[in-house]
């Protein structure tokens, strides 16, 4: 192996780790962008970033552990909504099904940018 092939070996090492970095952070932005889901008869836009996600998780397990009545007012980017068990579940659901979308399409291009022999070639495009 020439000194030539190892410069090119290190630099394409270097591009594809470039271009997975940048896919790491369109995964992130994309997976904080939010869902929208219908609540009687509206549509709301909820976020998704983590910590919307885990007070979601726990919102369901007070649900879980109350009344039948069980309602709890939350913020959303168009305003406030009432949210019972059963529209909470609903969103839950969206934003998991978004998650998994998002987390696909990573698992796409990171495989594609992986087996790339031009890596910054590979469109970071085709998100949920």
């Amino acid at each position: 192996m020439t000194n030539e092939d190892i410069d090119d070996a290190v630099e394409g090492k270097a591009a594809r780790e470039t271009r997975l970095s940048i896919l790491r952070a369109r995964r992130d932005r994309v997976l904080d962008k939010g869902v929208k889901v219908e609540i009687g008869g509206s549509e709301y836009r909820f976020t998704t970033d983590e910590t919307s996600r885990a007070r979601l998780d726990q919102a369901a397990l007070d649900a879980d552990r109350s009344d039948d009545g069980w309602s709890y007012r939350w913020k959303t980017r168009d305003g406030w909504v009432e949210l019972d068990a059963d529209s909470l579940e609903e969103v839950r659901a969206a934003v998991a099904e978004h998650v998994a979308a998002v987390f696909a399409r990573y698992e796409e291009l990171e495989a594609e940018i992986t087996g790339a022999d031009e890596p910054e070639q590979v469109a970071l495009d085709g998100w949920p």
